[in-house]
Parts: C-alpha cells; structure tokens; sequence
C-alpha cells in the first residue's frame, strides 16, 4: 500500500512513498520500491521516492512561498 496516490487535474497518475534515506538499502524496502516501480510502469504511473531530505527541501519551498503572501 503506497502512502500516497495521486490523480493530477490532467490524468497523470502518481504513485509517492515516503521512506527515510537510511531504510532505503534494506532488502525489504527494495522488494517494495520494486515492486511499485512495476505497478507503475503497467499502469502509467509515475513513482516517486520522497526520503526524509525531499521533504525538508519541498517545506523549504513551501515556506519560501507563503512567506511572500
């Protein structure tokens, strides 16, 4: 079960997990990216992989952009 999924106004599909950068060479966490790599690639999805340094470089953007309203 992916953590998100999301249906842009377009139609593009996108699948995103959120993982923290040092589970990501866990064996078990590679069988789940891979695993959603395939759904995504049968299904015309993107996949994205969000780690723990994604998220803090999209809240940066985030209050770089409301601090301008």
């Amino acid at each position: 079960i992916p953590d998100f999924v999301v249906l842009l106004t377009s139609g593009k599909k996108m699948m995103v997990e959120v993982k923290r950068a040092d589970k990501l060479t866990q064996p078990k966490v590679k069988k789940k990216v891979a695993a959603a790599q395939v759904w995504c690639s049968t299904n015309n999805a993107e996949y994205q992989l969000w780690t723990d340094a994604k998220i803090a470089e999209i809240v940066k953007q985030f209050k770089s952009c409301t601090t301008a309203l």
